[in-house]
């Protein structure tokens, strides 16, 4: 019984996206979300995602909290691991 409720409160726990990261628990992200934008230059940031759109979304809704419009740099899709937009705000 220990188990079942052990195994079951894991479950839960997996389907919370914390809203700041956009990733779970686990570090996962979910299928419709993507990670917070990590900055890694000078007005360049990166976010991941399972789906391009959401990916596209998350760092559309960056740079508009930022007063600025969103130019995409490169979007990388790995055959293994989360797709990754690279990209700007102006």
């Amino acid at each position: 019984m220990k188990k079942f409720i052990l195994i079951s409160f894991l479950i839960i726990l997996n389907g919370c996206d914390n809203p700041t990261t956009g990733r779970d628990v686990f570090g996962n992200i979910g299928y419709e979300g993507a990670s917070a934008p990590v900055q890694i230059g000078d007005n360049k940031y990166y976010t991941e995602a399972q789906q391009r759109p959401f990916g596209i979304e998350r760092a559309r809704v960056f740079c508009s909290s930022l007063g600025k419009t969103l130019e995409v740099i490169k979007i990388d899709t790995p055959e293994n691991g989360y797709m990754m937009v690279t990209f700007s705000c102006n």
